[in-house]
């Protein structure tokens, strides 16, 4: 998929809570949370086999997805700071 699918997705995905039980910046966390994933992209120029490897066994294993995730619960945590950090990590 490319970025824009990712994150047209991402907000197609948090539409589902409708009754906004994510809280506040639940949107943003699960537009982040279905990008950030995709970051691996900066490892193009070092060389494709690279990119490849941190692509499928670093940020879209399980851990590496958990940890992009915590990391988008994380940052939008830092912009509003209402939202509670385990929802905000459920939402990305």
């Amino acid at each position: 998929m490319d970025p824009l699918s990712h994150v047209l997705f991402g907000r197609v995905l948090i539409g589902l809570d409708e009754r906004k039980r994510l809280g506040p910046g639940a949107v943003g966390a699960c537009v982040l949370g279905s990008i950030l994933p995709d970051s691996d992209v900066v490892l193009m120029p070092v060389a494709w086999d690279v990119y490849l490897r941190a692509h499928v066994a670093g940020t879209h294993a399980l851990v590496g997805t958990a940890a992009c995730a915590a990391a988008a619960a994380g940052l939008i945590r830092l912009v509003r700071s209402e939202g509670r950090f385990p929802t905000l990590f459920a939402a990305a």
